[in-house]
């Protein structure tokens, strides 16, 4: 579950987001000046759902996948099971 957020003249992006597991927050912006995002890798304005949503997803991605199925540990590597 998530929600993201942009804020006026899409200055700041952001998308904060959990599991049963993990926390996690991803925030766009620029720390010195608070100017507006827009035209940046062919985006017209970056949004909340846009960067930020895409990393968090592949930041929990990698965070579960490094647990074990009881959700202990880190997972030793792919097994030659059927």
């Amino acid at each position: 579950s998530g929600k993201t957020g942009t804020s006026q003249d899409n200055r700041d992006a952001w998308f904060v987001g959990f599991s049963d597991r993990y926390t996690v927050a991803v925030w766009f912006g620029y720390v010195q000046d608070a100017r507006p995002m827009v035209d940046i890798l062919d985006v017209a304005q970056v949004t909340g759902g846009g960067f930020p949503a895409s990393v968090f997803a592949r930041v929990m991605e990698a965070l579960h996948g490094t647990l074990t199925v009881d959700g202990e540990g880190p997972v030793a590597g792919p097994t030659d099971r059927e």
